[in-house]
C-alpha cells in the first residue's frame, strides 16, 4: 500500500484546490472522487435513471471505468473528466445520487483501487470510511457564509442546500485523527503551507514532501546556465548574455516538464580563488547545490574542462544528491 493522503470537508471548503496543489507537492497521483459521484449522476441523466433509483445508479457506477491517467490525475472510461460533471443538471441531482450505500459501496471500492499505490485523495468519508487508515487526514472547513463566496465564484452554488443533502449521507464533522484547517480567510498558498506541515509531521522525515523539486544550475562563468535556464523553462526568465558576469545571485524559476513541476535555480558562474563580489556569487551557488534535489553542472563544450570545471567537480562528488554534467554550446 502507497502513501495515502486523505483530505475531507464540506463543498467549497477548498478540497479540490488544495488536493491538488498537495498532490503535486509530495509527488502523488491526484484523485477527485467527487467527479466519480458526478460521473454517475451524468450518466444517468443520460440514461434516464431517476435519482432515487438506488439499483439502477449502482449499476451505472459498475459500468464507469475509472483510472488514473497520464498526469497521474482521475480520468473516466479512458477520457478526462467533462465539463458538463459540472451542468447545473448534474449539481441538481449529484448530493441526491451520492446519497445512496449501494452506489457508495461501488464507488468506494474503485476509489481503494485507485489509491492502492497511494495518492492524495479528496472527498467527504475518505478518511472514516475508504481509507480510515490512511496516512495523513485532513479535514478542511471554514465558515458557511466564505464556502457560500467560494462556491459562487466557481459555479454559482448554493452551500446550504448542499450542506443539508451532504449531511444525509455523511457528517460534516472531522474523522477520528484527522487534522482540522479552518480555511476562512487563508490564502491556497497558506493552506498548502498548513498542510505540507501536517504531511511532514505525519509521514516523518523520510519522506519527500517540502515541494516541487528544485534543480540548480551551477558552472563556471559564461557557460550558458541562463540559457539552458530558460530553454528548460520554456520561456525567458532570466537574463542571458555573451559576457559573463550577468548572472550574480540565485534566481528562482518555476517549470514543468510533462505533469511535472520543478523548480530551476539559475547561479552566477563560480570562479577559482574568488574575492569581493565575486565571493558573493560563489557564496550564493554554494547554498543553490546544497539546497537543491538535483544539480546540473554545465561545461562549455567548445573549450573543453577547464580548471575551474574540475574543481566544481570535485566539490559536487561529495554531494548528497544527483548531478548530471551538461555539456553546452
Amino acid at each position: 500500500m502507497g502513501t495515502v493522503v486523505a483530505i475531507d470537508g464540506p463543498a467549497g471548503a477548498g478540497k479540490s484546490t488544495l488536493a491538488r496543489a498537495l498532490a503535486q507537492a509530495v509527488d502523488l497521483p491526484y484523485v477527485n472522487t467527487g467527479l466519480m459521484y458526478r460521473a454517475v449522476a451524468l450518466r444517468a441523466l443520460e440514461r434516464g435513471v431517476a435519482p432515487s433509483d438506488a439499483d439502477g445508479l449502482a449499476g451505472l457506477a459498475r459500468e464507469l471505468r475509472f483510472t488514473l491517467g497520464e498526469g497521474r490525475q482521475l480520468t473516466i472510461d479512458g477520457s478526462e473528466p467533462s465539463p458538463e460533471l459540472r451542468s447545473p443538471e448534474v449539481e441538481g441531482i449529484v448530493s441526491e445520487v451520492a446519497a445512496h450505500p449501494a452506489v457508495r459501496e461501488v464507488l468506494g471500492a474503485g476509489q481503494r483501487s485507485l489509491g492502492s499505490d497511494g495518492a492524495v485523495m479528496e472527498g467527504r468519508d475518505i478518511g472514516s470510511m475508504v481509507f480510515p487508515d490512511a496516512d495523513v487526514k485532513i479535514f478542511l472547513s471554514a465558515t458557511q457564509r466564505e464556502r457560500a463566496g467560494r462556491r459562487e465564484r466557481e459555479r454559482g452554488g448554493e452551500v446550504a442546500r448542499r450542506d443539508a443533502l451532504d449531511a444525509r449521507t455523511s457528517p460534516l464533522t472531522p474523522g477520528r485523527g484527522a487534522h482540522v484547517i479552518d480555511t476562512t480567510g487563508l490564502t491556497e498558498e497558506a493552506v498548502l503551507a498548513r498542510a505540507l506541515a501536517i504531511a511532514q509531521d505525519d509521514l516523518g522525515e523520510g519522506a519527500s514532501h517540502r515541494g516541487p523539486v528544485v534543480v540548480a544550475v551551477v558552472g563556471r562563468p559564461n557557460v550558458g546556465k541562463s540559457t539552458l535556464v530558460n530553454r528548460l523553462a520554456g520561456r525567458t526568465q532570466v537574463i542571458a548574455h555573451e559576457s559573463s558576469g550577468v548572472t550574480r545571485d540565485r534566481v528562482e524559476v518555476p517549470a514543468r516538464w510533462g505533469d511535472r513541476s520543478f523548480v530551476l535555480v539559475d547561479t552566477g558562474g563560480v570562479v577559482s580563488k574568488a574575492v569581493g563580489i565575486d565571493e558573493a556569487v560563489v557564496r550564493q551557488a554554494k547554498i543553490a547545490m546544497r539546497d537543491a534535489d538535483l544539480t546540473l553542472l554545465v561545461v562549455d563544450a567548445t573549450t573543453g574542462i577547464l580548471s575551474e570545471d574540475e574543481s566544481l567537480a570535485r566539490a559536487l562528488r561529495r554531494s548528497p544528491h544527483p548531478v548530471l554534467v551538461v555539456a553546452n554550446k
